[in-house]
């Protein structure tokens, strides 16, 4: 899709939740059915994808895949990419034809970095957030909660050294959804479910 689209699909959107996975391949070589390693590790992406846009259905997603052969590539989604999907493996299907150089409603796949991705977000007004262990309570961050926020985080690994250094420098603060680790998909439910009951 255009990068005119990718900037409609942005704007207007509530927040954007940004996985970063290291190794999620950026081909569509993986089986239908037992995709989770063959993939890198998209499932995680997909599953994070889910979480997220299934509560906050008017944010957007945005997956940086950084694995073999041709990173960086990021695919974006709406609400209503993800409803239409229905679950975990339709996403991963959506995901297959983004990167055949297909078309999927209300998803699209561009040759993006973290640099590009980051710089279109805060070019469309969004602040900014790194989800971290041992960042700040995200309910005491003024702004994390409401209004337009995109929130990055590491998906089954964290973000390359590079990637979380620019994203640091770039954002409003470190945030986390409290003192335990958990699974990516789970941080981005809780944090989803937060912004939609307005808690601050």
């Amino acid at each position: 899709m255009s990068l005119g689209g990718a900037r409609d699909l942005l704007a207007s959107a509530t927040a954007l939740y940004i996985v970063v996975s290291p190794t999620a391949r950026t081909d569509a070589s993986w089986p239908p059915r037992g995709y989770a390693g063959p993939s890198g590790r998209l499932d995680v992406v997909a599953r994070a994808a889910v979480a997220s846009l299934s509560i906050e259905r008017a944010a957007a997603f945005a997956g940086l895949l950084l694995g073999p052969p041709r990173p960086p590539v990021a695919v974006l989604a709406s609400g209503e990419c993800v409803e239409a999907a229905g679950g975990e493996r339709g996403v991963m299907e959506a995901f297959r034809r983004l990167l055949m150089g297909r078309r999927v409603g209300g998803c699209m796949a561009l040759p993006w970095g973290a640099e590009r991705l980051l710089h279109e977000a805060r070019r469309l007004g969004f602040r900014v957030y790194t989800l971290e262990e041992g960042g700040a309570d995200v309910s005491r961050v003024p702004g994390a909660l409401r209004g337009r926020a995109a929130f990055l985080a590491g998906a089954h690994l964290d973000p390359p050294p590079g990637v979380l250094a620019l994203a640091r420098r770039l954002s409003e603060a470190r945030v986390s959804v409290g003192p335990r680790s958990l699974l990516t998909s789970h941080v981005l439910a809780f944090l989803a479910a937060l912004r939609v009951s307005g808690s601050a």
